[in-house]
């Protein structure tokens, strides 16, 4: 099932303060409350939470989480990507607090991957038996802007 957070929830700045040549971080922090809350019942294995908005004319080159609350529970694990994937991370164990490692599947392509209509980086639960659902994962997606309305960096003096 694909859940689209209905609650607040910091809103990515297409335009960061400063960026070097584009490049720039979008994150959220997804909670299992707000997850289990936007489904009506109880997370399960494949459920997809939109996380982050990724703006068309956008090239994701990498990302990365950060589960903030471990879950209290005894198996969670979660694969961050596009599409419901892994390409961000796969299998990340969430019942540890700490930077999730990147596993096998876990990485963009060298080229990074284009995204030309808006999307989302999702968070999927690949596997929840025993989850307490008391979780905390931030999600962070590193983009460029490629639009075709890109100010040239010596534009900022």
């Amino acid at each position: 099932m694909i859940l689209q957070l209905l609650i607040p929830r910091p809103r990515q700045a297409l335009t960061p303060r400063r960026s070097v040549a584009g490049v720039y971080a979008l994150k959220t922090r997804v909670t299992a409350a707000a997850a289990v809350a936007a489904k009506g019942s109880a997370l399960a294995a494949a459920d997809v939470i939109q996380a982050v908005d990724i703006p068309a004319d956008t090239i994701l080159i990498g990302g990365s989480a950060k589960v903030v609350t471990a879950d209290s529970g005894t198996t969670l694990t979660v694969d961050i990507g596009t599409g419901g994937g892994d390409t961000i991370v796969d299998g990340g164990d969430a019942t540890t607090a700490g930077w999730l490692a990147v596993g096998t599947n876990g990485k963009v392509s060298a080229n990074g991957a284009v995204v030309s209509s808006a999307d989302t980086l999702d968070l999927t639960i690949a596997t929840a038996s025993s989850a307490g659902d008391d979780w905390e994962i931030e999600v962070v997606a590193i983009v460029v802007d490629a639009s075709p309305d890109v100010v040239p960096d010596s534009a900022f003096g």
